[in-house]
């Protein structure tokens, strides 16, 4: 993995400490139990916590020889698919919360084209949702409306 493997935040866990995990992980001198034990300080400017607790729970599925079980996202929930889970944090600058819900409500009652979901635009704005996250959970929806329903 890759020094850019993570998104840096203004909150997030501190680098250094997750790139020395990191080393651990390649090198295999780190125990499933010893991952789940880990914790990292808090830091301005650190990596994006829900990416760094994903890939830690990557690892440990990996160091216990198991494939990770499929999440359900909010859309899947809805719709009865497995599909990649997508958490929205709020982050200090980010899309306008109030536009990306109402977003997800159109997409839940299927009343807006997957074209029209890719080509949606948020405001940025104080206290809003984390962009990235926001981007992925956008292309998720428009494939799910793709999707023809399983009956």
């Amino acid at each position: 993995m890759d020094g850019n493997a993570f998104d840096v935040v203004l909150r997030g866990y501190d680098r250094e400490e997750v790139d020395t995990l990191r080393g651990r992980v390649a090198a295999g001198d780190v125990t499933a139990d010893e991952l789940r034990k880990t914790s990292f300080s808090v830091t301005m400017r650190g990596y994006d916590r829900y990416q760094v607790s994903e890939y830690i729970e990557d690892a440990i599925a990996a160091l216990e020889g198991k494939a990770r079980m499929p999440r359900l996202s909010r859309s899947a929930a809805l719709t009865g698919r497995k599909t990649k889970s997508v958490r929205l944090d709020t982050v200090v600058r980010g899309y306008k919360r109030e536009q990306v819900d109402a977003l997800w409500d159109a997409v839940n009652r299927k009343a807006i084209s997957p074209d029209e979901v890719r080509k949606t635009t948020f405001e940025v704005v104080w206290n809003g949702y984390e962009r990235g996250q926001v981007r992925k959970a956008v292309k998720e929806w428009a494939e799910i409306l793709e999707t023809p329903d399983e009956e």
